[in-house]
């Protein structure tokens, strides 16, 4: 059973993962409303979070298809956070 404080910690996600969790669902390319519920954003979270990684490069748009696509700039970013994480993981 997890304690109130590890329930919250497990529910808590930093920006750089929140970063991580859309660039993973666009892939593929995806919609707002895709990125919205499978990243466990709302609506305002959202906008915020795809303005800044469009503004990086990580992201780009198809305004036409309104799809939302990783840049290989973005793939290279989940990569280093795979990197970062597995670096950090307590040693089996």
């Amino acid at each position: 059973m997890y304690t109130s404080t590890e329930v919250k910690k497990r529910l808590t996600r930093s920006r750089i993962e929140i970063f991580g969790d859309i660039l993973q669902i666009a892939v593929n390319g995806a919609r707002k409303t895709h990125i919205m519920r499978q990243g466990r954003l709302s609506y305002t979270q959202l906008e915020e979070y795809l303005n800044l990684l469009v503004e990086k490069k990580l992201l780009t748009l198809d305004r036409k298809l309104h799809l939302y696509k990783t840049t290989p700039e973005g793939l290279q970013f989940l990569k280093d956070i795979g990197t970062i994480k597995k670096l950090l993981s307590p040693a089996t």
